[in-house]
């Protein structure tokens, strides 16, 4: 009975660690989503997320538009922005408010998701999200309160 010769696939790819950026990074891949021993999984890219991670940059993305959603109306009633880059763009209009808006919040996300395995990301990410939970603790308070103040 012969034994028959491993299937040549290219270079063995555990010889060097996950970049930060690959193919794998947004196409998904057969990597881990930690290391093979313990400990190995901090301070490492890894290509694969877990669904609370999803979930909360989701939440940081929705909680992005929210608060564009209240800064414009609260704009409408006579209100201003207060972040002075911000309010050099509305001079542009309302749409490249909230491109500039999304597009910096979403590569800040993305920055974040993938170096999920970093103190700094773990700690950027809680931090963001519990950042934009209290702006919106804020706005609906405002919310509660326009017409006091727009009379």
């Amino acid at each position: 009975m012969a034994v028959e010769a491993p299937i040549y696939r290219g270079p063995d790819r555990r010889q060097r660690p996950t970049p930060w950026l690959s193919r794998y990074t947004f196409l998904g891949g057969r990597r881990r989503s930690g290391g093979r021993r313990p400990g190995e999984d901090r301070n490492a890219f890894v290509d694969l997320y877990s669904s609370r991670l999803l979930v909360a940059a989701a939440a940081v993305m929705i909680l992005n538009f929210l608060d564009a959603w209240f800064t414009m109306l609260f704009l409408s009633h006579g209100g201003q922005e207060l972040n002075p880059v911000m309010n050099y763009v509305l001079q542009f209009g309302v749409w490249p408010f909230i491109f500039v808006k999304s597009l910096g919040i979403g590569l800040c996300v993305v920055v974040l998701t993938i170096t999920k395995n970093f103190r700094f990301a773990q700690m950027g990410t809680a931090a963001v999200l519990g950042g934009y939970l209290l702006l919106l603790m804020w706005h609906l308070f405002l919310y509660t309160h326009l017409d006091e103040w727009v009379a």
